[in-house]
């Protein structure tokens, strides 16, 4: 996480008025390399070849990188395309990574790490000389470099930073926003010009800084204060006589975001409307870059992970290469509250003792009228959780959710229910076995179906995360009430003499 904004801490220069920083190369390549690890010779003027050469193993990378000479290593190294090159060195250790990102050509380091986790990106980018770290930074875009700086740790990264010049600076700047804001995500590449300037003068700003933009879909209008007033498109600029000035063809309703701005809120503006690119702003309203259309997908994938593994209690951030000891106290007082939980549902079975004893038949169809309510009110969590998630469930409106889905279970319980009690009474030949059994699984479809809206939704309204391990609740739920309704009803069917 990076550290909080402090302060009125003054801009970068090279962020004022038409901002820019230093901009990323593009990866090229393309000769054959003689070689492949381990011995093989392998042609690679061909995509196939090349993906071949990218998928040998680590081992096999590691022997060849440490036996060649450095110019055959990156001869080697060479046709291999970015983000295949970036699945290798997510295999290969630390050292090995380093060395790999140091024999490449800055621009392509730059690619490589771009295309990594930011924790693998950092342990790669320390290894090398810090020149050659410096020179790859200096190509990586500034919100890419500063997510990666920011993992290193605090010697490497101020030695980095100082070491980089104007670059260094502008990073500098970008890791004092947290992570998980819009001030986190932004790039300070951001094309600004002024409301007096006329058309001609700012397609001729636009031409000079074409190179260093990282997009230039939107030019944004400041005043002399560098405060965001409009936006005007480049179909505006083109169809506007040169003598125009800006103000003239300005669009004023310019949607923008604080840099405290949380980045899932973001997301979903740039989704709702349709944007390549969101404007940020500090708290005096001026202008100090953007969020790009790519960050937001980079975003949307993580919230995504992140809220699948809270939901069955896994820790947010967690991976498959997480240390052991870290993915253990991530999932183990989930586990432990899972446990009690089921505890509790096994409570209530130990009070029907008597009633399995007389039928144990009732014990065959106990998972079958739990299961059925678990599964009925996960499909109610997933559509609830999408909904908050993407803003279709407005404050007020849970109520309204909570009804349908008491509907939608009912209507559900009494379809599941009518067939389960069919086939019970087929297999059982206790016509009241069959009744049992429908009716319970009318009883916790239902209640399972307003648990899967309610849990998220409540989750919600305490301010905490509506996947915060919401299936082992829901379990929870189904779990005892579908035992408590089919034994329950199966004990007072029994006391009847209906079965």
């Amino acid at each position: 996480m990076r550290g909080e904004k402090s302060g009125g801490r003054p801009r970068c220069a090279r962020t004022r008025g038409s901002l820019c920083c230093p901009c990323r190369g593009a990866a090229g390549g393309g000769r054959a390399a003689p070689g492949a690890p381990g011995g093989e010779t392998v042609e690679t003027e061909t995509h196939r070849d090349r993906a071949e050469l990218a998928s040998l193993t680590a081992e096999a990378w590691r022997e060849q990188l440490a036996s060649l000479p450095p110019e055959e290593a990156r001869r080697m190294l060479e046709p291999i395309e970015p983000d295949r090159l970036a699945e290798v060195v997510r295999r290969l250790d630390e050292e090995t990574a380093g060395r790999v990102i140091g024999l490449l050509p800055p621009d392509r380091a730059a690619a490589v790490l771009s295309h990594l986790p930011d924790e693998t990106a950092a342990a790669a980018l320390a290894r090398p000389t810090l020149q050659r770290a410096v020179e790859v930074v200096q190509e990586l875009d500034p919100d890419d470099a500063a997510d990666i700086v920011a993992e290193m740790e605090d010697r490497q990264r101020d030695a980095l930073l100082e070491a980089s010049g104007e670059a260094g600076e502008v990073i500098e700047e970008l890791l004092y926003y947290p992570e998980d804001t819009a001030g986190g995500l932004m790039t300070p590449e951001v094309l600004a010009v002024r409301r007096q300037w006329t058309v001609a003068e700012a397609i001729d700003a636009i031409r000079r800084r074409a190179s260093e933009l990282e997009q230039i879909y939107y030019t944004y209008v400041v005043d002399r204060d560098d405060v965001l007033i409009g936006v005007v498109t480049m179909r505006d600029l083109i169809l506007a006589p040169p003598s125009a000035r800006i103000e003239e063809i300005t669009n004023p309703e310019v949607v923008s975001v604080s840099v405290d701005t949380d980045q899932e809120t973001v997301a979903e503006i740039i989704s709702r409307l349709n944007l390549l690119a969101l404007p940020v702003v500090d708290h005096q309203g001026k202008l100090v870059g953007i969020v790009t259309v790519d960050d937001v997908i980079d975003v949307i994938q993580e919230e995504a992970s992140e809220d699948f593994q809270r939901l069955v209690g896994a820790g947010a951030d967690e991976r498959v290469d997480s240390p052991f000891p870290y993915a253990l106290r991530m999932r183990l007082p989930w586990l432990f509250v899972n446990l009690a939980t089921a505890f509790a549902a096994a409570a209530v079975v130990g009070l029907f003792q008597s009633t399995i004893a007389k039928i144990t038949l009732l014990a065959v169809y106990m998972p079958i009228v739990a299961g059925q309510g678990g599964n009925t009110g996960a499909q109610t969590m997933a559509v609830v959780i999408r909904g908050l998630a993407l803003g279709e469930i407005p404050p007020g409106q849970g109520r309204r959710v909570i009804l349908r889905e008491l509907g939608l279970g009912l209507a559900s319980g009494l379809a599941v229910g009518l067939a389960t009690a069919v086939v019970a009474q087929v297999t059982s030949g206790r016509p009241g076995l069959g009744l049992v059994i429908g009716a319970a699984m009318v009883v916790n479809m239902a209640l399972a179906c307003v648990c899967g809206a309610l849990i998220p939704l409540g989750l919600r309204r305490l301010g905490l995360d509506p996947a915060q391990a919401s299936s082992i609740f829901l379990t929870t739920v189904t779990d005892i009430v579908g035992f408590a309704a089919f034994l329950g009803l199966a004990t007072a069917a029994l006391r009847l003499g209906w079965i």
